[in-house]
């Protein structure tokens, strides 16, 4: 079996890629070095660490794929409280007809933003407490269905109604048990573990990079700092391990 190298604590990356039998990821293209687990005790410190690194990675990507479910955030200005959990609203482009309700199953698709620009969980707020001209985010559908109203004066206008969009079911961390029984099965898992470290590559050692805006004649070119080291002028070297039973 191939050692891990030894350091003070094994910190595993979490960008970790599960493989099933045969699947293939880009990260395979990398060199990857395999390291079995089938004859590390399971509760020992070494198999807690690599299995938390595991389940934290894999809750995270977990949770960008229900993001995704979820689609884009709406920025959405309420412009009229019109009762019963409706409001007239606009998306800075065009308007429609909101609908909310306190015991709506998809409440966790929305979001309220203050003046701050901070966010406030509408779990804990009353939607009747809501003000005309507050901004909120929102995972909002489409609908095919139409609003008919009555300006104040008096023309009757019409507008789409949109929905919160339904969140998907919550995600499960997976437990340790889960984790032995996907190795034993044959499933993979990808990670990287910082053995070391180069001069930076995008700033040769700089720690900053030049501007890339033309220069204006009688002015010195200037310079940021270097975003890939955040001016520390070294990067790490990651090496890869395909983490299996």
């Amino acid at each position: 079996m191939q050692a891990l190298p030894t350091v003070t604590a094994i910190a595993f990356s979490v960008a970790v890629l599960a493989f099933s039998k045969g699947q293939k990821g880009e990260i395979l293209e990398r060199k990857i070095i395999n390291y079995s687990v089938g004859d590390v005790d399971p509760s020992s410190e070494k198999f807690d660490r690599i299995y938390t690194t595991i389940a934290d990675a894999d809750e995270k990507r977990k949770q960008e794929v229900r993001n995704n479910q979820l689609g884009p955030w709406w920025k959405v200005k309420l412009l009229q409280n019109l009762g019963k959990g409706k409001y007239r609203a606009n998306d800075f482009d065009k308007d429609f007809l909101l609908i909310l309700k306190l015991d709506d199953p998809n409440i966790e698709s929305v979001v309220a933003i203050n003046n701050s620009g901070e966010t406030i969980d509408l779990k804990r707020e009353s939607f009747d407490k809501i003000t005309d001209g507050e901004l909120w985010a929102l995972r909002l559908k489409k609908t095919n269905e139409i609003y008919k109203y009555i300006t104040v004066l008096g023309a009757t206008r019409t507008i789409p109604i949109v929905k919160l969009v339904t969140p998907p079911p919550p995600i499960k961390r997976m437990t340790k048990a889960q984790f032995i029984k996907k190795l034993k099965d044959g499933e993979r898992y990808v990670t990287q573990i910082k053995t070391s470290t180069r001069t930076c590559t995008s700033c040769r050692g700089r720690g900053r990079v030049l501007s890339q805006e033309p220069i204006q004649p009688g002015k010195l070119n200037r310079s940021s700092l270097c975003q890939n080291c955040n001016g520390q002028k070294k990067e790490p070297v990651y090496t890869y391990y395909r983490i299996q039973w």
